[in-house]
């Protein structure tokens, strides 16, 4: 491709002409930085916009914030308001409550005053009763004086009279008294009413204060419903200009991506012919290099060059057929690979090692089944050997249990009858008297008499020449050591035992006793003693 955009074929054909003239690629530049410079305008106008955007949300949130403040305000006055009217009505309450206790307060100031009228009268009779009594007393003396009679008359009637002076004094007292009271009443009451009026005078000045109060916060609460009215216009006005704006930038953001997308194509397309130029020209340095190696491979294997190699050199008809019948001599030939002169020897070598080898192991897979066949008839002597000598071991285990323990029944048994080398062994113990279910419930001297009797019996079976026994009978009684000492005695027919023991009935049973003493520090001396001796002796 040339630089005004025409390009050459690999034919040798032309494309190109006048028409093609402004499309080349510095056409396609210049509208590249055309485009370029009215994204960057666009982008520019978007950024304004965007940064005017900011400005109006900020706006919007400062509206939206002073809008919050002033609902606050609204219900701080509102709940102002609600408690001056609480307030209100408790000290209207409060104010019914004082007038029914002055009214109440009077009520009792009257009848007070109307007992202390009855006292006064009261006490005015009571005062005229006295001083007609005293005339009665001044008449009575000087009629005594007057009158001639009895002197006990006279000093009954006196007395008469003077009880009835001192009745009436004490009423008298009473009534002063009652008189007092209701004073001191009255001064309550006064002091009450006192109190009652002040407290109401008190109680009109709040609510007038309260009233006061009550009219300033609703003017308030008026001013703020205002200011939030137009707020909320504001607001409004606000979201208005933020979605015009918004409509705006949407529009060049529309038109900013047109322009991006068109300059990618336009970069695409440059970048297009750009590669096609690298690959025809990759192409045309791998048919130079491919021309040179021809050339070359000529000379260094038939020595030719390329004016000889045209004058002898043949047509060929068909080309692809020839080079696969090359390809197929070329992979023949390969697959011979080098020339191994010492293949026979070798073949010989490896031949002697192989029969050698077959030999050995035809021998070792003999031995294999020999010894294999040698294994199973042991294996069988010895399952046949076993089971046998197992069911003599059962018989006499029975028989000696009964023995030791005068009675009850013992026996063995495998826990897998199809494996008997590799079973295990059940005992299975009825001492006379006694369910036994596990052999954990025998108690230890039991367990030590079901060992011994094992081994019993398996003596019995193949008697060894000579025993040591180590204090076995240690956990049983005394009835059955002079049982297991009786038994032990009879054994000894086959076999020498040496016995281990601190137990009575096992050293009367013995034949030789030997024993081991210290007389002095640091030396032992052994000490033997036959049982007839020992006999002899104790008696």
């Amino acid at each position: 491709m040339s630089l005004d955009g025409q390009v050459v074929n690999a034919g040798g054909s032309l494309t190109g002409g006048s028409k093609g003239r402004n499309s080349g690629l510095l056409n396609r530049a210049s509208e590249i930085q055309r485009v370029r410079e009215k994204a960057a305008a666009l982008e520019e106008k978007a950024k304004a916009a965007e940064q005017e955007f900011r400005q109006r949300q900020e706006e919007l949130s400062a509206c939206e914030g002073e809008l919050e403040a002033a609902r606050g305000e609204f219900s701080s006055a509102q709940e102002e308001l609600i408690r001056i009217k609480s307030e209100s009505s408790r000290v209207s309450r409060e104010l019914e409550q004082l007038a029914e206790n002055a009214a109440n307060l009077e009520r009792e100031r009257t009848d007070s005053a109307g007992r202390l009228k009855e006292l006064g009268e009261r006490e005015q009779e009571i005062r005229k009763a006295i001083t007609q009594l005293e005339e009665q007393v001044a008449q009575g003396e000087e009629e005594n004086k007057k009158l001639s009679g009895s002197r006990e008359e006279q000093m009954a009637r006196c007395e008469d009279i003077s009880q009835t002076i001192q009745e009436i004094r004490m009423g008298e007292f009473s009534a002063q008294k009652d008189r007092d009271a209701l004073a001191a009443a009255v001064a309550g009451l006064e002091e009450r009413k006192r109190d009652s009026a002040g407290a109401l005078t008190r109680l009109q000045q709040e609510i007038q204060e309260l009233e006061e109060k009550n009219a300033q916060l609703e003017e308030q609460r008026w001013q703020v419903l205002s200011q939030a009215e137009a707020l909320r216009k504001q607001a409004e006005d606000t979201r208005q200009d933020l979605k015009s704006m918004g409509e705006k930038r949407a529009a060049l953001e529309q038109e900013a991506a047109k322009l991006r997308e068109r300059e990618r194509e336009v970069t695409s397309q440059r970048e297009n012919v750009g590669h096609e130029l690298a690959r025809l020209q990759e192409r045309s340095e791998n048919l130079q290099k491919e021309y040179d190696t021809i050339l070359s491979r000529l000379w260094e294997e038939y020595e030719l060059t390329r004016r000889e190699a045209e004058e002898v050199g043949e047509k060929i008809q068909d080309l692809p057929t020839a080079q696969r019948r090359l390809q197929e001599l070329k992979n023949k030939i390969k697959a011979l690979g080098a020339v191994n002169v010492g293949a026979v020897v070798e073949y010989e070598e490896v031949s002697q090692r192989y029969e050698f080898l077959k030999t050995q192991i035809g021998d070792v897979e003999k031995s294999k089944a020999e010894l294999l066949n040698l294994i199973q008839d042991l294996t069988k002597h010895m399952r046949q050997q076993f089971t046998e000598r197992f069911q003599q071991i059962n018989e006499n285990f029975g028989q000696i249990f009964r023995e030791l323990f005068g009675g009850g029944t013992g026996t063995l048994s495998f826990t897998d009858e199809s494996d008997v080398l590799t079973s295990g062994i059940e005992i299975k113990v009825h001492p006379p008297g006694k369910i036994v279910t596990h052999i954990e419930s025998l108690s230890g001297g039991e367990k030590a008499l079901v060992a011994i009797s094992i081994y019993f019996a398996i003596m019995r079976v193949n008697p060894p020449p000579f025993c040591v026994l180590d204090e076995i009978e240690a956990a049983l009684d005394d009835v059955n050591v002079a049982r297991f000492a009786q038994y032990l005695r009879r054994m000894s027919k086959n076999s020498q035992f040496i016995t281990i023991t601190h137990r009575r009935g096992t050293m009367e049973g013995s034949d030789m006793l030997y024993g081991v003493t210290m007389q002095d520090q640091g030396i032992s001396k052994l000490l033997a003693l036959r049982t007839e001796e020992a006999a002899e002796f104790g008696t």
